[in-house]
């Protein structure tokens, strides 16, 4: 399953938005980080890893979520000022 499909299918077209777009790539591809190590851990890729590891990796993920959440506020209120 495609996640961000309508993203992908648009992506051609996203220089449009101006300087939102800017933006808006950096945000998809902290999303796209985090969904990629989640598959990972899924596939059991991680399994070899230690608890300190596991630990890092984690507090990694976490400060990734941490910067999308804070820039996705910012993108949601780009993306209705210029609709």
């Amino acid at each position: 399953m495609e996640i961000l499909s309508i993203y992908h299918a648009n992506l051609g077209n996203i220089g449009l938005l101006g300087p939102v777009c800017v933006e808006l790539v950096t945000f998809v591809g902290l999303v796209q980080a985090i969904l990629t190590t989640i598959r990972g851990a899924h596939e059991g890729i991680y399994d070899k890893l230690d608890g300190g590891q596991v630990a890092d990796l984690f507090e990694s993920e976490l400060e990734l979520w941490r910067l999308s959440e804070k820039l996705a506020a910012k993108v949601i209120a780009d993306l209705r000022a210029i609709t």
